[in-house]
Order: C-alpha cells, then sequence, then structure tokens
C-alpha cells in the first residue's frame, strides 16, 4: 500500500483561549493576595495623621503626646500614640534661625513643654512640608504658641490665623510693652526674612 494514501493521525489542536484564561486566573489571584496583604501590613496612622489630611476635617480630635526634639520655637517632632509626628505651630511664626531671639524662642518652647504630656489639637490640614498644623496645649490648659506671642517671642502669622482676635490682642500688648522682638526698632517678620534669604541665594 502506498504510504501516501495512509491517514496520518490527528494532533487536538490546543485552544489558546483556555491557556489564556488560566494566565488570567493565575494573575487575578496574584493580584487579590498581594493586596490583602498590602492590608495587612499597611501602617495603623495615629490620631494626628489620620486627621491631618490635605483637606479640612472639622471633627478632627485632639491626641496627647510628648516633645521629642525642636527644630526652632514653633517647629518640632512629637511622639504620639507610639509614632513620631512633626508638627508646625499654628498661628503663629516664631523668628528664624539667624535672627534676633531665634534662640530665646526655642529656649522657651523647651522650658515649657519639657517632660510634660501636651495636647496637640490639629488645624485638620498640613502645610507645605508635610507637618501638621496644630495647636499646642499644656497640662494646664494654656496654649504654646500663644504665650509665646504674648510674651514678644512670635508673630500672629494672620496669613493663616487672620480672624483670630486673641492672638491679635496678644501681639498687640507685646508691642505696647516693646517685648523681645519688639525691643527692636525694626523687627523683620520670619516670611520677610526667609523670602530675604531666598533671593540671596537664587542669585
Amino acid at each position: 500500500m502506498d504510504s501516501r494514501n495512509k491517514k496520518q493521525p490527528t494532533i487536538p489542536s490546543r485552544r489558546p483561549g483556555r491557556l489564556v484564561g488560566v494566565l488570567l486566573f493565575g494573575v487575578l489571584g496574584w493580584a487579590l493576595a498581594s493586596s490583602q496583604n498590602w492590608f495587612e501590613q499597611a501602617p495603623r496612622l495615629s490620631p494626628v495623621q489620620a486627621v491631618a489630611g490635605p483637606t479640612p476635617n472639622r471633627s478632627a480630635q485632639p491626641a496627647m503626646g510628648v516633645v521629642k526634639r525642636l527644630f526652632d520655637g514653633d517647629s518640632m517632632l512629637i511622639g504620639s500614640d507610639g509614632r513620631i509626628v512633626q508638627v508646625r505651630l499654628w498661628g503663629i511664626d516664631c523668628p528664624e534661625r539667624g535672627q534676633p531671639f531665634s534662640k530665646k524662642a526655642r529656649a522657651r518652647t523647651q522650658a515649657l513643654t519639657q517632660g510634660q504630656q501636651v495636647r496637640i489639637e490639629p488645624r485638620a490640614t498640613r502645610d507645605r512640608y508635610g507637618r501638621v498644623l496644630a495647636e499646642l496645649i499644656l497640662p494646664d490648659g494654656r496654649s504654646v504658641g500663644r504665650i509665646l506671642v504674648a510674651e514678644g517671642l512670635a508673630w500672629h502669622y494672620r496669613q493663616y490665623a487672620g480672624d483670630d482676635a486673641d492672638l491679635a490682642r496678644r501681639e498687640q500688648q507685646a508691642r505696647s510693652q516693646q517685648l523681645a522682638i519688639w525691643s527692636d526698632e525694626d523687627p523683620v517678620a520670619p516670611w520677610d526674612y526667609r523670602r530675604q534669604q531666598k533671593r540671596i541665594s537664587n542669585r
């Protein structure tokens, strides 16, 4: 018999659709497992971090903490709920490093907060550096920022807290008594000082 007339055995063809389906099923399974693992490993936010997102949250709850490090009179690291939070005092602006009374403002903040459990009252937003904007309340109920303004060691930061009549009143009293920064004939506000330094560095 001629071998050319023999019927060749048929080999079942693999279905591409079945292979694609298996691959898709595998990818979906991996994605689900990865997402579950991510949620399990996601860090738990402290009360301060949870309320300090980019949009206001007027139901923000205060948190307790201890100041761990001071950068200057109005910026610090605070240990809260087992985490470290960078806080910027809201509504005030202390002298920058290199300005008169900068060291005194930092020393005063340190003296007020050292070893104290302070209450962090967030203003429900962060500044452009990612710091939580908050008032810092001492155990006796006083505000650290308002004390600094009253003692002439900080400006009322009107750009961001212009409607705070109490801060305005405290600054005016410190001015009239020529306390600390107001004892200079022509004190330079920190925001103006920062602009000056930026212009110099850009030359």
